[in-house]
């Protein structure tokens, strides 16, 4: 079994799953090796990457919080309109890429849909044009949080976005709501990187606790030392993947397992 993880980030769990199967490799993390073709990742970005980094570049040094909830989560309106509620009074800038649910979209219509009216409080985005960006549909989220203005992520938590946070040193507020998102959350809670302010598919989300969560997270106390621990694994991840490192030996490891099956294959000692 390869997996996209590295032997620093969760070693007792590696070496628990070698006693249960038997050969595991950590290859990550993987990841684009430089910030060149990070804005292209995945599908069309829902803004202009200039206008993305303009944005970006008006703020101050870890400043912002960027906020997605993945490509497969669809909030309600009840949950964004009490997201936005806690963003709002925290006056922290921000980045929201919010995934729309087809359910809301008009089926027969000339006239465009505001989705702004549809999930948001009403005069949301009038008040926030000063400090908030927000991105209907796809973002293009390594290019995001690569950045120096981006301070902290608010995610559900799977497994590419905890990976992706580690790997750009960036602490979290979490909002796990299903499958292994859970056990992400509980994992970097034990390596002192997230708060977290919500849980599972159906939470509300209390406009305080968003509040409360982005301001210590973005602090100078308990934040910066998430902030200092998420940029040890940091380094730990970018270790791993170069010359010598601990995911590029499991890679070579693999590598020759799978050569010395062949040999047996074709009978070869």
């Amino acid at each position: 079994m390869l997996i996209n993880t590295f032997e620093q980030l969760e070693p007792e769990y590696l070496q628990h799953l070698r006693k249960q199967i038997g050969n595991v490799w950590s290859v990550g993390p993987v990841l684009p090796p430089s910030s060149s073709g990070r804005a292209s990742r995945g599908k069309m970005a829902g803004i202009g990457e200039e206008k993305l980094l303009q944005w970006l570049e008006s703020q101050n040094p870890s400043s912002v919080v960027y906020i997605s909830f993945g490509s497969q989560t669809f909030l309600s309106e009840e949950q964004s309109k009490a997201l936005a509620c806690g963003l709002e009074t925290n006056e922290q800038p921000f980045i929201w890429a919010i995934k729309v649910s087809p359910k809301i979209e008009p089926l027969l219509s000339d006239t465009p849909l505001d989705l702004s009216c549809t999930c948001l409080p009403k005069g949301f985005h009038e008040r926030m044009k000063n400090r908030g960006l927000v991105i209907w549909g796809w973002a293009p989220q390594l290019l995001i949080l690569s950045h120096p203005s981006v301070g902290a992520f608010m995610s559900h938590y799977g497994w590419n976005s905890m990976l992706e946070s580690v790997s750009l040193g960036v602490p979290l507020v979490t909002w796990p709501m299903y499958a292994n998102q859970h056990f992400n959350s509980k994992l970097a809670i034990k390596l002192g990187i997230r708060i977290q302010v919500c849980e599972n598919r159906d939470g509300i989300p209390e406009k305080q606790r968003v509040e409360e969560g982005v301001i210590l997270v973005m602090g100078k106390g308990e934040g910066k030392e998430m902030k200092k621990d998420v940029e040890k694994l940091k380094d730990m991840a970018g270790k791993a993947i170069t010359e010598g490192g601990s995911s590029t030996g499991k890679l070579k490891d693999f590598v020759n397992e799978m050569y010395k099956f062949h040999l047996a294959r074709k009978g070869v000692k």
